[in-house]
């Protein structure tokens, strides 16, 4: 394809499917949402998968022969463990090859650009192995907001809220995933409060990946078409906006709020090279 392959890397409710529809647009660049190539599987969202048929591709009978394949490989021990590695030997990235030559590059005639996001990036190398051209995107937010944000979303599913400490833990091993990913790639490297208010930010974001999308891209389109996220499509409503900025600082549920701050103070290293301080964000990061 004429412009690079995109990798927003970000970690779970860090603003990358935001940032993901801001370089989304009809007909001209489609990202696609947590296909977990470096797991040897490809998972596409019902959305994801209704626009590439809008587009004139058949996912599932393009797919169909290879997931079979992914499914024996990981029965058999061979194909990589869903939540980490992505085999061995010849099987190694076999879905980030797959994803390659029976998705992207039959997109190139429809669309100018073609990517992904992915929130865990158990397998990166795989990817980048794939597309060796790639240019990457990462994406970091307030720990604080992040564990809200996904305790709002654990409790509206009606699930099981992690604890802190596991909560950290995992935010901690994906984010040394995202900065091996960052190093390896030369990504740029931005924050969820930068984008959200400072146009220039994704102004930089678009001119690193060469994206053809002007202006907000598709922000919010992706994500009114998923039944739990209806409140975020109408937050951002077709712009980026700052409202779920520094969310603790408004947080009322002392439990909640508590929780938050047991978070942050477990992810030291996280915070300092994103440049969160107990009192807040510290002036504008981009990398």
């Amino acid at each position: 394809m004429p412009r690079p392959f995109v990798y927003v890397a970000g970690l779970i409710r860090t603003g990358s499917t935001a940032l993901s529809e801001a370089l989304s647009a009809p007909d001209q660049a489609v990202i696609l949402r947590e296909p977990r190539l470096g797991t040897n599987r490809i998972v596409l969202r019902e959305a994801d998968r209704a626009e590439l048929v809008r587009l004139g591709l058949d996912p599932d009978r393009q797919l169909a022969g290879p997931r079979r394949r992914m499914s024996v490989l990981r029965a058999v021990g061979k194909g990589g463990h869903p939540s980490g590695g992505a085999g061995t030997g010849h099987w190694a990235g076999y879905a980030a090859r797959v994803f390659r030559d029976r998705i992207a590059r039959p997109l190139a005639g429809c669309v100018e650009q073609v990517g992904i996001k992915e929130v865990r990036h158990d397998g990166w190398e795989h990817v980048v192995s794939a597309f060796p051209d790639l240019a990457c995107v990462a994406i970091g937010r307030d720990p604080r907001d992040v564990y809200l944000s996904h305790r709002h979303r654990v409790q509206k599913k009606g699930n099981d809220l992690p604890s802190p400490e596991a909560f950290a833990a995992e935010i901690l091993r994906q984010f040394g995933l995202q900065r091996a990913l960052i190093e390896a790639t030369g990504a740029l490297a931005i924050r969820y409060e930068d984008l959200c208010r400072d146009p220039g930010v994704l102004d930089r974001v678009r001119a690193h990946v060469q994206s053809p999308v002007e202006g907000a891209g598709s922000v919010g389109q992706f994500t009114s078409r998923q039944s739990l996220r209806q409140s975020e499509a109408a937050l951002h409503g077709g712009d980026l906006t700052d409202q779920r900025v520094a969310r603790w600082t408004r947080e009322t549920d002392a439990e909640a709020l508590a929780a938050a701050h047991a978070v942050f103070e477990r992810l030291a290293a996280y915070s300092a090279y994103w440049g969160y301080s107990t009192e807040g964000v510290s002036p504008t990061v981009t990398t």
